[in-house]
């Protein structure tokens, strides 16, 4: 929803925005209309839709009237519909009876009609005339419109005759709302909800720690971007002459690795405000990106993936995606030369292998012993091979140095075979790096 605040009308109040819901305790009509009709005038001028429904003590002439002595041109709001005023009988009441979900549905309705007529929203105010008969109705009606007002572009300011109200009440009332407006002394006040606002500063505080983890998470991927390209720019250092296809292999292959980075950026965000991602959802989603980047057809290499639910942190799931992304492009590249058929399948399963034989494994086994592992990831191919003079410490490939790097970050374990094509396996933890 838009963050732009809007003009309460109100001085003690100042802005406000959509998604409020407030209240007013008042002991005369004239405390009533000292609210309501700076919160009507300043909705009207700012191309808000206003409903008004009014108290027993009310009429709609008195409401208009008094709208009209202040309002420039109240009419002309009036004959082309932006406000109504309506006596709460025909706001809340039908049959006899209060239906707290028909009215909270009349209210979303209203809304939706307000913007396709090309308002910016809905200023609404209601009366609580049914709390001596409906008390259950009130509550579950207030704190069901308190849970969704947040979803809408509207403001709601509910008002409550004093002399109606218990003070076990009181207290239901202001904790439903955001806050409430009562005179003392002669001087309106604002009541805030303790509870509310102590939840808010908490949220708040949240919200800031996690501005700061996200420009920190910005800063380290902008910084593995840069190592990324130095690295793909000094395999050219050597050379006197390249031609074009080469820097564009190279220029593909540094592209792959950012969207990889990218990606688990959206499948984080996906996730609703954790910090872990479904890493076999990633999966699915960079494979489809680089087939569709290497121009390849499932009728030419076929994927079979085979993943279960691995909720990784974005400190293992950065790396993880660099290596998948290595791993899938080098067998797209290099496994099937000449058109051959093939298939390329990546497995990824929870596993408590304590028993790995780490010495079979040069890649850091220093960096885990006697840990058990976690995951294990499988990327495989049925095509031509790796060469076996090709070493994962020693290869000129870039990609395969960057995977037994990262293999390291992860605090995990990796396995090459040759046997039927090309295998990778690597054991890994969901670890968190500072």
């Amino acid at each position: 929803m838009e963050e732009k605040l809007r003009n309460s009308g109100i001085g003690i109040i100042g802005d406000l925005p959509w998604g409020t819901h407030f209240c007013q305790f008042y002991q005369t009509k004239e405390d009533l209309l000292d609210i309501l009709v700076p919160y009507f005038k300043t909705g009207l001028e700012n191309n808000e839709f206003c409903i008004w429904v009014i108290p027993q003590e009310l009429t709609v002439e008195d409401a208009e009237e008094s709208l009209r002595r202040v309002v420039p041109g109240f009419d002309i709001y009036l004959d082309k519909g932006q406000i109504e005023i309506v006596p709460y009988t025909l706001g809340y009441v039908e049959d006899g009876g209060l239906d707290p979900e028909k009215v909270l549905k009349n209210w979303v309705k209203k809304t939706d009609q307000s913007l396709e007529c090309g308002y910016d929203g809905l200023r609404l105010s209601g009366h609580s005339f049914w709390l001596e008969t409906h008390w259950q109705d009130f509550v579950y009606y207030e704190d069901a419109l308190d849970t969704i007002i947040g979803k809408y572009r509207m403001i709601v300011l509910c008002t409550y005759y004093l002399e109606m109200c218990k003070i076990v009440e009181i207290a239901e009332m202001v904790s439903n709302h955001q806050f409430a407006l009562a005179k003392k002394k002669g001087k309106w006040q604002i009541i805030e909800n303790s509870g509310r606002k102590r939840a808010e500063e908490a949220l708040a505080k949240i919200e800031e720690t996690r501005i700061k983890e996200i420009h920190h998470r910005i800063k380290n991927n902008l910084q593995v971007i840069s190592s990324l390209l130095d690295l793909q720019a000094e395999t050219f250092s050597h050379l006197k002459t390249c031609n074009a296809s080469e820097v564009i292999d190279a220029f593909k292959d540094s592209q792959n690795r950012i969207v990889s980075m990218v990606l688990i950026h959206q499948e984080l965000y996906k996730g609703k405000g954790t910090d872990n991602l479904n890493f076999a959802a990633y999966i699915q989603t960079l494979t489809k990106k680089l087939f569709s980047s290497y121009n390849l057809r499932n009728e030419d290499v076929n994927l079979k993936l085979n993943l279960e639910e691995a909720y990784l942190g974005m400190d293992t799931a950065i790396p993880l995606g660099i290596i998948v992304n290595e791993l899938v492009s080098n067998s797209l590249k290099h496994a099937f030369p000449s058109g051959r058929k093939g298939e390329i399948s990546i497995s990824l399963k929870k596993t408590k292998e304590s028993n790995v034989n780490r010495e079979n494994f040069k890649t850091n086994s220093e960096y885990n012993q006697g840990k058990d592992l976690q995951y294990k990831l499988t990327v495989a191919d049925n095509g031509k091979g790796i060469p076996e003079k090709i070493d994962l410490q020693t290869a000129n490939s870039l990609g395969l140095q960057l995977v037994d790097t990262l293999v390291k970050q992860v605090d995990g374990c990796i396995e090459l075979r040759r046997d039927q094509g090309t295998k990778f396996t690597i054991w890994f933890n969901n670890v968190e790096i500072s």
